[in-house]
Order: structure tokens, then sequence, then C-alpha cells
């Protein structure tokens, strides 16, 4: 094929668990394959996934971040899949190496939340165990 590009069209949807994935061919080579780049193989939604991982890096134990996640997203994630979610994301997520730290120092109370009203109103949120430790080491 001339001129520098692949020619890759949508083919159709595959059902999982819990969403439907977009099928694609490429008209050159003819294999299919799904848009998920990087996530091959994970059954969950990488929202899921994503929001999990900052329910437990905020202080919450798997267990409470589980049933966190049953409600916001009414789905049942084992707590076994958690801790493998946390090991296995463990060198793209800074704060782990932090967390146990910081879980004694602050306790479930990592963010403190504030309502800013200036012509619009906006959630302001901080996390007081990173702003801490960015205040420790800008003063050493």
């Amino acid at each position: 094929m001339g001129g520098g590009f692949v020619r890759i069209i949508k083919r159709g949807l595959r059902k999982n668990c819990f969403r439907r994935l977009h099928i694609y061919s490429c008209k050159d080579c003819e294999a299919y394959f799904v848009s998920l780049v990087g996530l091959k193989g994970v059954q969950y939604p990488p929202r899921v996934i994503a929001r999990t991982l900052c329910l437990y890096n905020l202080g919450h134990t798997q267990e409470e971040a589980a049933r966190r996640i049953a409600t916001e997203h009414r789905i049942t994630v084992p707590r076994r899949t958690i801790s493998h979610w946390i090991s296995g994301y463990r060198p793209i997520t800074t704060f782990p190496r932090l967390r146990n730290v910081s879980v004694r120092a602050f306790g479930g109370r990592m963010l403190k939340e504030r309502t800013l009203e200036h012509q619009q109103t906006y959630e302001y949120k901080v996390h007081l165990s990173k702003l801490a430790f960015t205040a420790y080491f800008l003063h050493l």
C-alpha cells in the first residue's frame, strides 16, 4: 500500500460483561483489533479502575473502595481484583509509596474541600498529604 497510511475501518461492536467495545480491521493486513490501547485483557472499564485506585490512594481500604464503586458504578469488584490493580498499576501511580505514612498522619480525611464563589461556583479540593509532603521538601 503506497501513500504511507493504513486503511482501518470499523467492523462492529463486541459486548463485554460491563461495556461494548468497538472492533476495527485493517484492510491491508486483514487483522482485527479492539480500541483498548494498553488495556488488553482488562475486563472492567478504565474509569472504574482509575476511580478505585483513586479511592484507595485517598486512604480508603480496599473493602471501602469496593463498596463505593458498587454504589457509584453499580459494578461489584472483588477485593482480590482491587489488590491486583494496586500491585499491577504501582509503576504508573506515584502515591502508593507514601500512602501508609499519609493514612497514619491524616486518616480518612486526606482531602480538604471548599466551595469558592466567584462569578460561578467552583468546588476546590486539595490533597492534604501531598501538600504536606511538598511543603516539607520545599523547606529542606
